[in-house]
């Protein structure tokens, strides 16, 4: 009759070590990755207005103030071989994209940390912590405190201990 006895069940604790563990372990990069993504959300969220404003000016307008505020710059354009419409709305493009990529990339960052903290998966953490920085995609990356806080998160991240 005990071979027919159904095993009892014991559960692992390996799980819940490992994430206090890898709580305790991924703490301060995590903050330090966590205060990189809230800088990148506000600089996006500028970047975003900007590039909307951006948008949103007339041509007259822009060029009468480029004019008036910034005459070697008004010079320099119109020698270019493009016309200012082309500059304008590059510019303006370029802070929407940069914006909208510190954005994501900030609030990836902060699931994923706070994933990890709760003892789930690490995936998502160590996706934030590349493209935070990479200095195209986030604008910390450019600053290369993005950089530091991904490489130190991915750094503690593959440490065996």
């Amino acid at each position: 009759m005990t071979a027919d006895a159904p095993e009892t069940f014991v559960p692992s604790t390996t799980s819940v070590d490992s994430s206090v563990s890898n709580q305790a372990h991924t703490r301060l990069p995590g903050i330090f990755l966590i205060l990189s993504a809230v800088i990148n959300i506000l600089a996006g969220l500028i970047f975003v207005m900007m590039g909307i404003h951006g948008h949103l000016v007339s041509i007259h307008e822009f060029r009468h103030r480029l004019e008036v505020e910034y005459p070697n710059q008004h010079k320099e354009i119109q020698a270019s071989e493009w016309p200012l419409e082309y500059w304008i709305w590059n510019t303006s493009t370029g802070m929407l994209v940069l914006g909208l990529g510190g954005i994501v990339t900030g609030g990836l960052v902060v699931i994923g940390v706070w994933r990890l903290w709760r003892g789930g998966s690490s995936r998502l953490a160590f996706i934030g912590s590349i493209l935070i920085s990479l200095p195209g995609i986030s604008p910390t990356g450019c600053l290369a405190i993005g950089t530091l806080a991904g490489l130190w998160m991915i750094l503690v991240l593959f440490d065996p201990d």
